[in-house]
C-alpha cells in the first residue's frame, strides 16, 4: 500500500508518500483529525469528537472517546488493528489521544471537540 501525506506535506522530492506500515499510521492520523462530513463524497468517514464538546473533562469523557474510537475507526478504516487506546483529558480543552497498532502508535492532541 502506498499513500500520500493527507496534509499534502512536501519535501525536496515533492509530496511526501508513505509505504505500508507508515501508510496505515497516516490513515489513522487523518481519521483522528478529520470530522465526519468533511470529505467530499465520503460523508460518513471521520470522527465524531464534536459530540463530546460540552462534556466535562474527566475519566468518563476519556472512556466515551475511547469507545467512539473503538467502534468508528474500524468501520472507516477496515484494515486497522487497534492494540491499545489511551485518552487523557489534561484540561478543559486539552485532550490527548494515543492509538496503538501493530505498525506503531500515534499520539495526537485534539485541537477542539
Amino acid at each position: 500500500m502506498k499513500e500520500i501525506d493527507f496534509l499534502l506535506e512536501v519535501n525536496s522530492l515533492g509530496v511526501i508518500t508513505y509505504d505500508d506500515e507508515q501508510a496505515a499510521i497516516n490513515n489513522i492520523r487523518e481519521w483522528v483529525l478529520t470530522p465526519m462530513n468533511d470529505i467530499y463524497g465520503m460523508p460518513s468517514w471521520g470522527n465524531q469528537f464534536h459530540l463530546f464538546r460540552h462534556y466535562p473533562a474527566n475519566v468518563i469523557l476519556e472512556m466515551q472517546i475511547e469507545a467512539h474510537i473503538v467502534i468508528k475507526l474500524p468501520i472507516d478504516i477496515p484494515s486497522v488493528v487497534i492494540t491499545g487506546i489511551k485518552v487523557v483529558a489534561q484540561g478543559i480543552d486539552d485532550i490527548v489521544v494515543t492509538i496503538g497498532t501493530p505498525q506503531g502508535a500515534i499520539t495526537q492532541k485534539l485541537a477542539e471537540l
